[in-house]
């Protein structure tokens, strides 16, 4: 009886592929495998196959940029308003020559792809980070009755000179312990991001790593503290009085 539960568990799971496999993963159950679906697949298979080598997948394009990850594909579309693709099933199929075009030229810009997507992703997490220490502005509260009257005093904000001065004990640190081998600087040397690599960084001084990591964050944090004080309306909820 086990045997007999786990075979079917399997065909189901063989189903599913199949399914996902010839596009019609979304449809309901008995739609799956209808006559009409299995032409339609066919169909599509044929005019793939004719145009062999034109289209490739999302898994494909990830082996044409180096070092970039599974889903190199995603990114270029939502990034780059890449449109020269069709949907089936569940995956983005890419047409190969604009793929290529588009690497020839990010390697014209001496722009490598595997960077650019891991440095928007850390600044991604980074402001994760910043909006994670913002009040939690829920719409469930109570408020005390005799809770009145308490304001604190205007925040004293640091001169443009003070903060540019961090950043340059900040870059001179940065120098002198010889961090480039472990982190790049983006947009003008205004944002560090550490340089992981999967296979290599266990092989890292863990002294080393924690140092450079914590340099990242208060480099970021002291750049970000520059343009709100040169750009006070640059975020309505960071609004700071001179």
């Amino acid at each position: 009886m086990e045997n007999d539960n786990l075979i079917l568990k399997e065909l189901a799971e063989v189903r599913e592929l199949l399914a996902d496999l010839i596009g019609t993963k979304g449809l309901p159950k008995k739609a799956k495998f209808s006559k009409e679906a299995i032409n339609k697949a066919a169909i599509e298979f044929k005019k793939l196959s004719t145009q062999k080598g034109k289209w490739i997948s999302g898994h494909e394009v990830s082996y044409l940029f180096k070092d970039s990850p599974y889903d190199t594909g995603n990114f270029i579309v939502e990034n780059f308003e890449f449109t020269n693709y069709f949907v089936r099933g569940r995956s983005r199929i890419y047409n190969k020559k604009d793929i290529l075009a588009l690497r020839d030229e990010l390697r014209n810009r001496n722009v490598d792809l595997a960077k650019y997507i891991e440095l928007v992703r850390d600044k991604e997490k980074f402001q994760k980070y910043v909006d994670s220490a913002k009040k939690n502005k829920g719409a469930s509260f109570i408020i005390p009755d005799e809770l009145r009257d308490v304001q604190p005093s205007a925040y004293h904000t640091p001169s443009v000179s003070t903060v540019q001065a961090r950043v340059k004990t900040l870059l001179e640190v940065f120098r002198i312990l010889g961090f480039e081998k472990h982190i790049d600087l983006f947009e003008n040397s205004t944002y560090a991001l550490y340089k992981f690599n999967g296979a290599l960084d266990d092989f890292i001084d863990p002294e080393t790593k924690g140092k450079c990591l914590k340099w990242c964050l208060d480099f970021n944090y002291a750049n970000r503290a520059l343009r709100l004080i040169e750009e006070p309306a640059l975020e309505s909820d960071d609004k700071i009085e001179e």
